[in-house]
């Protein structure tokens, strides 16, 4: 077990303006730059690459190269500048569009290197461009040695994030840090590592807990940014989740007599323990939360988060591990960088986690698009918020494998607001802590909801939630500018509710494997619940569809959870302390929760509020016609997480040796496994999911002459309940229901690239070769005139728009 103490690093932080830069090449040998012009809604980019050939640089969804948004341009050997806006049509081909949207400004050489700056609206209205928007985005980059555009080999990569939100760090945040010395307008900070050693258990999922002692600090200081520290390959590639938590000494306990104990071993696992030994009811108050592929984060200037109040201050790291393939011993440190100042600030800030219960369970069928909803009530925030409330200024949204999109739902006084954070583009291996461009004020009374979408169409069995990193989660965390005795606010579905209707009275956790048991009825216990519920999505008479479970979900009474800090404390305090003295390690909170502990009251989702719908852009349909379709190209996302959390000289530090003890996850002496390599490329969303429930869903496969590898091509179409279908195709302004085409690679109509809608439905329902292939849904479609079928329907108005 790895810590710090108070041996840590002082530097001078050099104060200037925010920047929108990033390095995306190796040694920066590719830098872009960009501003937001919000009056005009235009966004402005400077590229520069070590090269005097070609530049290009490009918008994706998902970092692929098929169907991105690009540019090339460079400076010929006479000296002129030549541009281009155009996407990739396949797999390498480059096509310009037929509308130049992309705008050059100047384009010159300096010494090694070449400079691009452009211009274009935030959404061009261009079926061949990418909209920007609050969404992840990832940036495509290349470059060549001359001027003739070619195959890029090495020199290209890719790189997501947020091109809208505010900057997370100041430039100088992540590489101007110096020695303490004569400098003037700058600011003392100082940063530590908490840090662990684990020797990971031979299963897919393992959350840690350790405590460990801070900086000794002799008065307050404000934490002012934090990141990851994952200094290897190995930590890069097994590290999934990392928490920090602040503890609080109980009353009349000395902080090193009750704490330290704890701090001298190794840690234990956090939940799935039924004799857990770490107090961790004293260690509550969230300070950070990093989720994958994060990036470090700095708070505004005028918020901070109080350390060093107390003469000994301890902390609590919680670490998710993800091992899927359950490979024994491998080990590495993890942890979390905190940098602190000791001028502080005017407001001081607490971190809630908002969203379905962490206990609680929810599922999602297979094959199916499901929205989970997890709230923080009115009688809570009444509860939690003074009475001139308090303002969000960042948060991060969190679920995992099958997250689609997710945001954090704002309701006050029967109305939706505008949504506080949302991506509709989620990715699971890129959670960042986001700054808000426009701070939210939520007042005591209302409601925050985060919903998230889940598409499981590339699973045929029952997915649910928990701890597994195959499970899934609907979470987010956000920073408020208030300092509130509160970590947590939650709700769920009644577990023994949902259970029940298929026949499961009562179930329990099995911690090695992290996964519920069925313990009554009789006859199945021993059996994992998604055997039965599997049987029962199967059945003619299930207990209920996909849609009535999503109905359920959603709008049925949930069970809330927001414990006051002080009270958890005071709860755990008399339990724990009466065998405390001279007898710590007798100390245990036994037993698993089925569903999360604290739930005092109940909320429900609105059911009657006027939804809040987002200015619809001008485009009709996703840019990218083809999101499923793998690109052939090795082109690998540059790596998310740094080395370390910044790159200043190595942190002095004491670290403990190794101490006697008897937890059996980390007593193996076996020798450490060689550096592994990378996870892989991340999978990116398969489809853009539909935007409420309930809809109705039509499918419709088409086989091809020779079939491609994988599974039957699928046409979703979804639509509103009683939505006219004849408005919903000629509208000119499509932004809601779902229009989904994976594509098969060897299909004729596949490698026909930026078709609008009426010719994709042309080519799917009217084309001569395929018209006898299409096998309509056993539903219809209820039209303007009831029972007309949807192949009829779609091919009179086809003729019609034809005419």
């Amino acid at each position: 077990m790895a810590f710090q103490t108070s041996s840590c690093n002082s530097y001078y932080l050099d104060n200037h303006p925010y920047r929108h830069k990033q390095v995306l090449g190796p040694k920066a040998t590719y830098v872009v730059e960009w501003s937001v012009n919000w009056k005009e809604n235009q966004i402005t980019f400077q590229v520069s690459a070590e090269t005097k050939g070609w530049i290009g640089f490009g918008l994706s969804r998902d970092g692929r190269m098929t169907g991105s948004d690009v540019v090339i341009g460079g400076v010929s050997s006479n000296g002129k500048p030549y541009f281009n806006d155009a996407h990739i049509k396949g797999n390498r081909t480059v096509q310009s569009d037929q509308q130049q949207d992309w705008k050059l400004l100047g384009a010159w050489e300096r010494g090694k290197r070449t400079y691009l700056s452009f211009t274009r609206p935030l959404d061009t209205c261009d079926l061949q461009d990418y909209p920007i928007t609050s969404d992840l985005i990832v940036l495509i980059w290349a470059y060549g040695d001359t001027d003739e555009v070619q195959y890029h080999a090495k020199r290209r990569g890719s790189f997501p994030l947020y091109l809208l939100d505010p900057e997370i760090a100041s430039e100088s945040a992540h590489s101007h840090y110096r020695q303490i010395g004569p400098h003037s307008n700058t600011l003392l900070v100082q940063r530590c590592a908490i840090s662990s050693s684990i020797r990971l258990p031979a299963r897919p999922t393992s959350v840690w807990c350790s405590i460990h002692q801070g900086p000794t600090l002799g008065s307050r200081h404000d934490l002012v940014g934090m990141g990851a520290l994952l200094p290897t390959p190995l930590a890069r590639r097994y590290v999934q989740q990392m928490l920090l938590y602040k503890c609080t000494t109980p009353q009349q306990t000395d902080a090193n007599t009750f704490f330290q104990p704890y701090a001298n071993i190794t840690g234990e696992e956090c939940y799935m323990n039924e004799n857990r030994v770490l107090p961790l009811s004293f260690c509550r108050e969230l300070l950070y939360v990093w989720g994958r592929g994060s990036r470090p984060f700095y708070f505004p200037e005028d918020i901070g988060i109080p350390i060093g109040e107390s003469p000994n201050e301890y902390y609590l790291l919680e670490t998710y591990y993800d091992n899927p393939k359950n490979r024994p011993n491998v080990e590495f440190e993890a942890g979390i960088e905190i940098v602190f100042s000791h001028r502080t600030k005017a407001n001081q800030a607490s971190l809630l986690q908002i969203g379905y219960g962490q206990f609680g369970t929810f599922m999602i069928p297979p094959r199916s698009v499901m929205n989970i909803y997890g709230s923080c009530g009115s009688k809570c925030t009444a509860l939690m918020f003074p009475k001139d409330g308090a303002n969000v200024f960042a948060a991060m949204l969190h679920s995992r494998s099958l997250g689609r999109r997710v945001r954090l739902q704002h309701f006050r006084n029967g109305q939706e607001l505008p949504w506080i954070i949302k991506d509709d583009n989620y990715d699971s291996e890129f959670q960042q802590m986001r700054l808000l461009k426009t701070q939210v004020s939520v007042l005591p009374g209302d409601q925050l909801t985060t919903q998230c979408t889940f598409d499981s169409h590339d699973r045929n069995r029952t997915s649910f939630s928990g701890f597994s990193t195959e499970d899934e989660t609907c979470m987010a965390f956000a920073y408020i500018s208030r300092r509130i005795p509160f970590f947590r606010c939650t709700s769920e579905y009644p577990a023994e509710r949902l259970m029940a209707k298929y026949g499961i009275n009562n179930f329990t956790w099995d911690t090695n494997w992290q996964e519920r048991y069925v313990t009554v009825p009789k006859q199945e216990e021993g059996t994992w619940i998604g055997d039965i519920i599997d049987k029962g999505f199967q059945s003619s008479s299930a207990p209920m569809t996909p849609e009535q479970l999503q109905q359920e979900l959603q709008f049925a009474p949930h069970l809330g959870s927001c414990p006051n800090i002080n009270d958890i404390m005071a709860n755990s305090q008399n339990k724990l302390f009466k065998t405390f003295t001279n007898n710590w390690q007798q100390q245990k909170e036994q037993h698993v929760p089925t569903r999360t502990p604290y739930l005092s009251t109940t909320v429900a989702y609105p059911q009657s509020v006027k939804e809040y719908q987002e200015t619809p852009y001008c485009r009709q349909f996703e840019h990218n016609p083809n999101p499923t379709v793998e690109s052939p190209l090795p082109i690998r996302p540059a790596p998310l997480s740094r080395p370390s959390f910044v790159n200043p000289v190595p942190i002095r530090s004491l670290r403990r040796p190794n101490v006697e003890h008897t937890n059996p996850l980390s007593i193996f002496q076996l020798p450490k496994p060689n550096v592994e390599s990378p996870r892989p490329v991340p999978r990116f969303p398969l489809a853009k999911p539909i935007e409420e429930a309930p809809r109705t869903i039509l499918s419709f496969s088409r086989p091809t002459s020779t079939p491609a590898p994988g599974p039957t091509p699928i046409v979703d179409y979804a639509f509103p309940p009683g939505a006219q279908i004849n408005n919903f195709f000629q509208s000119e302004r499509f932004n809601g229901p779902t229009f989904r085409i994976p594509m098969v690679r060897n299909d004729a109509v596949a490698s026909q690239s930026k078709l609008n809608f009426f010719d994709q439905l042309a080519n799917l329902f009217l084309t001569p070769s395929n018209n006898n292939d299409v096998k309509r849904s056993s539903r219809e479609v209820q039209t303007t005139k009831v029972g007309v079928s949807f192949q009829n329907y779609i091919s009179d108005l086809l003729k019609k728009r034809s005419s």
